[in-house]
């Protein structure tokens, strides 16, 4: 089962971070792993306050990586396109982007990424 994975860009083990006129903007690459061969495409569909929300990675980007910048938590819904149907578009999977990072880091999470989620959670 394809499992969405988050992981904050970082500088000297911190998450890069631009401070915006009210929050901070982290730097997080969205990727995808145990995808099934027959994907041709990935469509990443952020938040709809996003300039351009749909994001479509195609097969040969390692693990469909994208990077975004994010300030607060949403779903992260996840679409592909087959290689057998490239006209039809089957919905993957969805999660929250705070459930990915905490996913993604999982025990070795250190402080400065707990403090970043938490930072992402509350706006």
């Amino acid at each position: 089962m394809p499992r969405l994975r988050a992981i904050f860009e970082t500088s000297e083990g911190v998450p890069t971070a631009v401070q915006g006129e009210k929050y901070k903007h982290y730097s997080i690459m969205l990727s995808l792993l145990d995808v099934p061969e027959d994907v041709m495409a990935v469509i990443y569909q952020l938040d709809d306050t996003y300039s351009n929300p749909l994001r479509m990675v195609t097969k040969g980007v390692p693990n469909f990586q994208e990077s975004i910048t994010s300030y607060g938590d949403y779903p992260v819904r996840v679409a592909y396109r087959p290689l057998q149907d490239p006209n039809r578009l089957e919905q993957l999977l969805s999660q929250k982007l705070s459930d990915a990072l905490i996913e993604s880091y999982g025990p070795e999470m250190t402080d400065s990424i707990r403090l970043a989620i938490k930072d992402i959670v509350e706006h």
